[in-house]
């Protein structure tokens, strides 16, 4: 919560490790081979589905999630699946069995072989829905300019976005006054680019921020080392994933785009691990999306505990 720099948590379950989806207030959670998707608000929850495909992968799942989205058109939530395995991808709707597959961009002229495996994956890669299309930093942490992937969410097809000529680390996607911002850090400095034209492709630089000029509370002594992830909050407000060093805390910094220190959270020594997600979550009253004939085959199987929003 941003008014009190509390982690408020609204899941518990020892078996749920993952957040991994989230669009109109429900969300898809994995634990392994297994995915569930969850509406907190209503405290239901339901097996999701995967891809049949005949496959093997060492992961425990064939299959790993790269998108979550509203089809417009026909007003489906589906799911885009990757493979481990083979260069294919999968889109299923929500709740149903029957995947349709589709090409799966290539990644591996643009991306050093290690950053190719997790280019798309919703866990670890920075994606954002925008304009109905789905986007991702596939250079996540690259200092040099790596293209964005774009998924349209009507046609289904892919294409390849310019990214801007930022310096530093390249860290996470932000949607900016309905604008697709990109943001890095070098040297504890923030930079954030906006798009001016999303046709054209034309990027500005919009806000830089030093985190060590930074005039925080007594308390609390900032020297940021690195930065993994950073996300918006009311479009004034950042919150980033930070850390001190390798003996140093790991913690959650609230600033906001002026560079105004608002408070921090320190996770490091948390009686639970804590990592970042890409995800936004909002409170919403929507149903699972299953006919009642699918929910008689697939809902309610082991549900989550919901603290609640």
């Amino acid at each position: 919560m941003a008014s009190n720099q509390k982690l408020s948590p609204i899941i518990r379950h020892s078996k749920l490790i993952k957040l991994v989806g989230a669009c109109d207030g429900l969300l898809i959670l994995s634990s392994g081979s297994y995915f569930w998707i969850c509406n907190p608000t209503t405290g239901k929850c339901a097996p999701l589905p995967q891809p049949r495909v005949q496959s093997s992968s060492p992961w425990g799942s064939d299959f790993y999630i790269a998108g979550f989205y509203r089809h417009q058109p026909s007003g489906e939530y589906r799911v885009l699946w990757f493979s481990y395995v083979c260069h294919r991808g999968y889109v299923l709707t929500v709740g149903s069995d029957k995947p349709r597959s589709i090409s799966r961009p290539s990644v591996s002229s643009r991306l050093p072989r290690y950053s190719c495996q997790d280019a798309f994956d919703s866990c670890y890669s920075s994606q954002l829905n925008h304009r109905g299309n789905l986007h991702w930093l596939t250079g996540i942490y690259m200092e040099t300019p790596v293209d964005i992937m774009v998924f349209d969410t009507v046609t289904e097809t892919f294409r390849w976005m310019r990214s801007p000529d930022q310096l530093g680390c390249r860290l996470s996607l932000l949607e900016m006054d309905d604008k697709l911002a990109s943001c890095s850090s070098s040297n504890a400095t923030i930079e954030i680019w906006v798009m001016q034209d999303y046709d054209a492709e034309d990027w500005a630089l919009k806000y830089r921020i030093n985190l060590l000029a930074m005039k925080t509370s007594p308390q609390f002594g900032l020297s940021v080392r690195f930065i993994s992830k950073m996300a918006l909050l009311n479009q004034r407000e950042l919150l980033t994933c930070s850390c001190t060093g390798p003996q140093g805390p790991d913690f959650l910094l609230h600033c906001d785009i002026d560079g105004m220190f608002l408070g921090y959270v320190e996770i490091k020594e948390a009686k639970h691990p804590v990592y970042f997600t890409n995800q936004y979550i909002q409170e919403s009253l929507i149903p699972l999306p299953f006919s009642e004939m699918q929910e008689e085959r697939f809902v309610y199987t082991e549900p989550p505990l919901f603290v609640g929003l």
